[in-house]
């Protein structure tokens, strides 16, 4: 019996403090002190319309948007709100509702090479070049002086695989055609001299084929 006494003793003894393992209770305020809780307001029909005061809080947007992915339909926007409105998704990392919201307005306004042009970066992004070229193919051909398209579709030429021979001088091209629209063209961190570098690899190539360099 005096050892097991003694047993628990030690026991008792080596437990820790409550406090130390839960922290401090907490004060609980007082009748006067508590604030009542104001659940963020949702963006109404007339902010869903302002590009402007969507761009001044995003983060709301974005929330919006996911918990409400039906006031995503495009048919109740004009095309320069579906880009404001992609852009803010793509800034949040919401990849894949800018997507939709792209794909959804190039159907509804299929003469929009803007759309055709956002659509095809983000595509780039999500690592489907097939797709993007496909998109981007249709924006050059409606906004034939656009470099930023060309631009992109030389991007998208190159990730795709097999990378074959058409495919190599579809990106010479597109290159090329951005260079001589825009000569100082700079997209992010690529600037003209980087796509002319871009462009002596793709061509050195074509001479030696694709065991002999490598453009990508």
């Amino acid at each position: 019996m005096g050892a097991a006494l003694l047993l628990m003793a030690t026991l008792a003894w080596a437990k820790p403090p409550l406090e130390s393992v839960l922290g401090p209770s907490a004060v609980v305020p007082t009748a006067n002190e508590r604030v009542e809780y104001q659940p963020k307001a949702q963006p109404n029909a007339e902010a869903l319309a302002n590009p402007d005061a969507l761009a001044r809080d995003p983060s709301k947007l974005v929330a919006f948007l996911e918990a409400n992915p039906e006031r995503m339909r495009v048919n109740q926007m004009e095309p320069a709100l579906v880009m404001t409105i992609a852009q803010i998704l793509v800034d949040s990392t919401k990849l894949f509702l800018a997507e939709k919201m792209l794909t959804e307005g190039t159907t509804h306004w299929p003469n929009r090479p803007d759309l055709k042009r956002a659509l095809g970066r983000i595509l780039i992004r999500l690592g489907r070049p097939a797709a993007a070229r496909r998109a981007l193919s249709a924006a050059v051909v409606l906004a034939p002086s656009d470099a930023e398209s060309h631009y992109l579709l030389g991007r998208a030429a190159i990730r795709c695989e097999p990378f074959t021979d058409a495919l190599q001088d579809e990106a010479i091209k597109a290159f090329e055609t951005t260079l001589s629209i825009s000569p100082t063209f700079t997209d992010g961190q690529v600037n003209a001299a980087e796509i002319e570098s871009q462009l002596k690899a793709l061509k050195r190539r074509r001479v030696l084929g694709p065991k002999g360099a490598d453009a990508r």
